[in-house]
Formats: C-alpha cells, structure tokens, sequence
C-alpha cells in the first residue's frame, strides 16, 4: 500500500468546507436513524434495506445541491474493466478471511446473534433465497458501498488532516459507523465482526483509487454466498 494511495487530500473531500461535510454528514445520520427506527415498528426485516436505500436519494440530492455527480465519489466507469477479474476476488477473499477471523475471535467473548427469525426459512426455499439475494445486490453491493465508502469516507476525509494520517482516520471512522448501523438486529458481535469488514472494504477503496466497482461486486457475492449458504443449511 503506497502513501499516494492511501491519500485522500486530493478527492472531492478537499473540496467541501468542514461546516459542508459536518451538515451532510449530520443530514443523512439524522435521517437514517429515525427512518431505520420508524421502520423497525413495521417490519424488522426491511427496515434496513428501507432505511439505506432511501438514504442513497437523499444523498444523491446532496450531491446535486452541490454539484457532484456519484461518478466523483468512484460509481464511474472503470477505464480497465478487466482489472475488475483479478480485484473483485482480492477484495471477496480479503473481506471473507477478516470477517470469517473476527467473528471466530468475537465468538470466543459474545454469542453469535440469532438471525433465524428473520432467514432461518431460506434452507431448501429457492423464492425466498433469490429474493434474499436481490436485496443483498441492490442494497448490500450498490447502496451500503455507495453510503459508507462513496458517501461517507470522503466527507470524513474533509473533517479530518490532509494526508496519510486524515486517511487512516477516516477508513477507521467510517468502519465503526459501519459496525454501528448494523447493531439493530445483531448486537455487539455484529458491530465488532462488520466494523472489521468495513476496515477492509474502506482500505479496498483508498488502494483501488476511490473505484467502488470492486466493491460493489465483491460485496454483492459476498452476501451471494451467504444466502446459499442458508438455502444449503450450512449456517
């Protein structure tokens, strides 16, 4: 890992005033706490793919009120599409291997949270599995990635030192936040296991020069094997 990679001075985070990436970040935490918690008095399975994908609007209108595009933020085409091929698996292996580590880790100290309310139907239910696996794509792949990495590390990087250190800091920041969203329906464990994934996922994205695509895809089949793994029983 290079230090030009690792640095995010130079993205559109330089651009914003500090008062600008403040607002927007406190506009969209604001909005996705009480839509995720409005939400889980309706329905607990959907409240988070509710929440994050009306969260991907608002901050698109963000964007436009600003003059950005998603393009700025990495949802750009990549100029060597098949560079994708050998970083999609790097990023999937990466991501499996933290996670797979810090939950054996996490899992020595707190008990695994119990999701079977909301998939333990999926083993043997092809519908259910494939529905499953839309939602992971649309919502785990393009909007999380989109929020967390696009959205989020670049507003962190504006609050933050210009240079290696500002961008170490918010990959870390950014993780945390990751970890935190997720503890409505997993608990501790869920916010110490996917706060390693975000750091992974975070450092993908600084490494392949602020390129979501890679992300996205290794994210998406990541979720992919989870779901036929509880279609398969294996969870």
């Amino acid at each position: 890992m290079t230090k030009k990679s690792l640095n995010l001075s130079k993205t559109t985070g330089e651009v914003l005033s500090r008062r600008a990436a403040v607002t927007d970040i406190a506009i969209v935490a604001a909005f996705m706490v009480t839509l995720n918690w409005v939400t889980l008095g309706i329905t607990e399975s959907y409240a988070g793919p509710i929440t994050a994908s009306c969260a991907v609007v608002l901050i698109t209108m963000l964007f436009w009120r600003r003059g950005m595009r998603w393009r700025d933020h990495g949802l750009r085409r990549p100029t060597r599409p098949r560079l994708l091929f050998a970083q999609v698996p790097v990023v999937l292996v990466a991501w499996l291997t933290i996670s797979a580590v810090a939950a054996f880790l996490v899992g020595q100290y707190l008990p695994k949270p119990d999701t079977s309310a909301r998939f333990g139907d999926l083993a043997g239910n092809i519908p259910g599995t494939l529905w499953w696996i839309g939602i992971a794509w649309l919502i785990g792949g393009f909007a999380e990635e989109m929020i967390f990495r696009g959205f989020l590390l670049n507003r962190l990087a504006a609050l933050l030192p210009r240079g290696t250190l500002g961008s170490i800091m918010a990959v870390l920041l950014q993780a945390a936040l990751f970890g935190a969203v997720h503890v409505y329906n997993r608990g501790l464990f869920g916010f110490l296991v996917l706060g390693a994934v975000g750091l992974v996922l975070g450092t993908s994205y600084l490494v392949l020069r602020r390129n979501l695509w890679p992300l996205i895809l290794a994210h998406g089949l990541g979720n992919t094997l989870g779901f036929l793994a509880r279609y398969f029983d294996l969870k």
